[in-house]
């Protein structure tokens, strides 16, 4: 049962006093009450009960407000008189506060009655207490009205000190009742929090602002609270004004106000933490897929290069019309694809071996472009627009190549009805706001290349995962979910960072940024042509470990023209190198084997051999193969690879200038 409130209501209509009624009753109030409507009624009701309220109309046939307010204030009873209206001004509302009426509120904005009259109670108790005071002529009773006028000093000052804290915390604080969870009071932290004006929230129920998403969450921790009385540290997630998601950390305690039990609130929010932490598990995660990766690497790729190899070595054999051409071109294509996955799983990891180079944006987007036409297909229009004048950036063209065709192919599959592919380089500035608003990036200068399309586009949800590898909105069998996840890791090992910007029915536009290179620095040209015969007359000595691909190597080599030295160690090759009377033109040898490493043998070659050109093969990955000396800039052939890629490789390193 509530706090007993009685009021009279002098008002002409039932279903107005019947909604005024409910008005303080869902505040909490026994409400007891009589209606009266002319001034005959009003006067027998005062003089027949006392009252702790009046809320009258402003205009009554025979009868007005100011009558009722007149009559009051001739029978000397110092009750709060509240107008509640719909049919006058403010000019009139004016009036009546002068006259003497305790507040004014608009029928449609009942919200304001329950502040309105709970402030006027106090204040009228506040005058009654002065008033025994005064009426007191003994000094005992003197000394009681100073010592309690004292307290409600000393009560006031600790509510006006609890009034500072409460609206100066930096964590957001609430007060609700506990039953429906209707809000009293919020905070100024509490507001920014959640994108609500104070006005906007009081009076309103977490269920009416859809505060609170899951309900049966709230539900139990009302219960909790019923139980223990208090709950700390409760780990949840709110919806602002906007709709946006924000996690907070709770902690509620059952208060007692005014009589009414409430429940207090004290909320942090953590969402930036949570944003940390999601985060971290993601670069968990890739660090996982990359020990994973590097860890069957080295093992698959060597077995990878003898099927791709022997392959390709049966089709130049086999006659064009031979029925096992078919069963062949099977093997061929899945060793390809096993190939492309573990290509993607680095790239993801970030453990590719890259070249990174000067170059300019616009030419290698340029050189992509015919590629790219030939991948989207006669129903989609492809438009290039190039920024002139751009920075120079440092990165890796081939893995540019890849990121400008998994962007594009992305685009491609979310327009399964055709549309338009819109690829645009510029320069960009962020500022320090941006940067904030995006995670990952930094304020600076930067040169960007977007793809953009009128595709289906995602929803933030979806958003929220593209990046993760292996996660894929394509039917089964349709994508391995690795070609956001390797453009991801392509980015990330470039230094520089991408953003996707996309709604349902709307398209979707990812936008890659690149720190420009040093100032003064001049694009590097654009990787060879393949040259036009693989053929050659010179020495090569090959050192790989596996039995099966060292054979492999030689055989492709000496179909080519090339003579073949070979040896399955460090300490072998050291041999055979010592009992060969001519040059070596070239040592092709894988970086981790047993005994000597590659780099070691290669720098005790080249110190007897100083003209020997040294070409690196492995399948391990670009940090693992960093800890054995190869680095950047030496001649590599990543595992697997194609016979032709193998040939080619060794043609142009012994046909361009020497290092």
């Amino acid at each position: 049962m509530g706090i007993v409130l009685r009021v009279l209501l002098v008002e002409d209509s039932t279903d107005d006093a019947r909604l005024l009624v409910r008005q303080l009753t869902s505040a909490g109030y026994d409400v007891q009450h009589e209606r009266v409507d002319s001034p005959g009624a009003m006067r027998d009701a005062l003089n027949r009960a006392s009252w702790d309220l009046v809320i009258s109309d402003y205009s009554l046939p025979g009868f007005s407000g100011t009558d009722a307010l007149n009559l009051l204030q001739q029978q000397g009873i110092d009750v709060p008189l509240i107008f509640v209206s719909g049919t006058v001004g403010e000019d009139v509302a004016v009036a009546a506060m002068k006259a003497g009426a305790s507040d004014y509120i608009l029928k449609d904005n009942l919200k304001r009655l329950i502040p309105a009259m709970e402030r006027e109670l106090r204040d009228a108790e506040m005058r009654r207490e002065r008033r025994r005071a005064h009426e007191t002529v003994s000094e005992r009773e003197l000394a009681v009205g100073i010592e309690r006028r004292r307290a409600e000093q000393e009560l006031r000052q600790s509510e006006e000190r609890f009034s500072r804290v409460f609206r100066a915390s930096p964590a957001g604080i609430a007060i609700t009742t506990a039953g429906e969870g209707r809000f009293v009071d919020v905070n100024d932290a509490f507001c920014a929090l959640t994108g609500y004006a104070r006005g906007e929230v009081v009076g309103r129920t977490t269920a009416e602002l859809g505060f609170v998403q899951d309900l049966g969450e709230q539900a139990d921790l009302l219960e909790q609270l019923r139980k223990v009385g208090t709950l700390q540290n409760v780990d949840l997630e709110v919806r602002t004004k906007r709709g946006d998601r924000r996690f907070v950390l709770a902690s509620f305690e059952r208060i007692e106000l005014g009589g009414r039990p409430c429940l207090l609130s004290v909320m942090h929010d953590i969402s930036e933490r949570k944003r940390l932490e999601d985060q971290l598990r993601q670069a968990q995660k890739m660090e996982a897929i990359g020990r994973l990766a590097g860890g069957v690497a080295h093992d698959f790729n060597n077995l990878l290069s003898v099927i791709i190899g022997y392959c390709d070595l049966l089709f130049r054999t086999l006659p064009a019309d031979a029925p096992q051409r078919g069963e062949i071109a099977e093997i061929r294509d899945a060793a390809d694809a096993a190939s492309g996955l573990t290509r993607q799983l680095l790239a993801f990891s970030r453990r590719q071996v890259v070249e990174r180079r000067v170059l300019d944006l616009n030419a290698v987007v340029t050189r992509a472009e015919r590629l790219l036409r030939r991948l989207v297909g006669d129903d989609i229009e492809l438009v290039v627009r190039l920024a002139p004048a751009l920075a120079p950036i440092q990165a890796d063209a081939g893995q540019l190549d890849q990121v400008l065709v998994n962007l594009v192919v992305n685009a491609r599959d979310a327009m399964p009805a055709g549309g338009t592919i819109v690829i645009e380089t510029a320069p960009a500035v962020l500022d320090a706001a941006y940067a904030q608003a995006h995670p990952g990036a930094r304020a600076g200068e930067y040169v960007s290349v977007s793809v953009s399309d009128d595709g289906v586009g995602m929803d933030a949800d979806t958003q929220a995962h593209i990046f993760e590898p292996f996660f894929t909105t394509k039917a089964v069998g349709r994508g391995t979910g690795l070609g956001l996840a390797t453009v991801y890791g392509i980015v990330k090992q470039s230094e520089a960072f991408i953003w996707v910007e996309s709604a349902r029915a709307q398209g979707t536009t990812f936008r890659v940024y690149f720190p420009p290179a040093a100032a003064g620095a001049v694009p590097a040209p654009l990787p060879r042509a393949v040259p036009a015969s693989l053929a050659g007359s010179e020495t090569v000595l090959v050192v790989e470990d596996s039995p099966q691909l060292r054979e492999l190597m030689q055989e492709v080599l000496q179909v080519r023209g090339y003579r073949v030295l070979d040896a399955e160690n460090g300490d072998a090759a050291l041999e055979v190198a010592r009992r060969h009377e001519g040059p070596i033109h070239l040592l092709l040898t894988d970086v981790i084997m047993p005994g000597m490493n590659g780099r070691q043998l290669a720098d005790r070659l080249s110190a007897v051999r100083p003209d020997m050109q040294v070409l690196f093969a492995s399948g391990y990955t670009a940090d693992v193969l960093a800890q054995y000396g190869v680095e950047g800039g030496m001649h590599y052939l990543q595992k697997p690879f194609t016979p032709d890629a193998l040939a080619r490789t060794v043609r142009e390193i012994l046909s361009g200038p020497r290092d």
